[in-house]
C-alpha cells in the first residue's frame, strides 16, 4: 500500500514540474508577442496613415518611438509580475 501512495506523490510531483514549466513557457511567449507586436502595429498604423493623408516620412520615426516606448512599458510590467510571482512562490 505504501508503494501506490509513493508512486502517486511522485506523479503529483512529475505534475507540478509540468506546470510550472508550462507556465515559464506561456510568460516567454506572452514576453515575445508584448516586444514585438507593439513597434509593427504602430509601423504598420504609420504606412497606413501616410499613405491615406499623404504625411511624410516623420510619421514612421514618431510611430517607431511610440512603439518602443510601449514595449518598454510592456516589459517593465512583466517583471514585476515576475518578481510578484517569484516572491509568491518563496513564500
Amino acid at each position: 500500500m505504501e508503494k501506490g501512495f509513493g508512486l502517486c506523490a511522485h506523479l503529483e510531483g512529475t505534475f507540478a514540474l509540468w506546470l510550472s514549466a508550462l507556465k515559464y513557457l506561456a510568460w516567454v511567449g506572452q514576453l515575445g508577442l508584448s516586444l514585438v507586436l507593439p513597434p509593427v502595429l504602430a509601423l504598420w498604423c504609420a504606412g497606413w496613415l501616410r499613405e491615406r493623408f499623404g504625411l511624410g516620412a516623420w510619421v514612421f520615426a514618431a510611430a517607431l518611438v511610440l512603439g518602443l516606448l510601449t514595449s518598454a512599458r510592456c516589459f517593465l510590467q512583466f517583471l514585476k509580475m515576475v518578481q510578484k510571482e517569484t516572491k509568491d512562490e518563496r513564500q
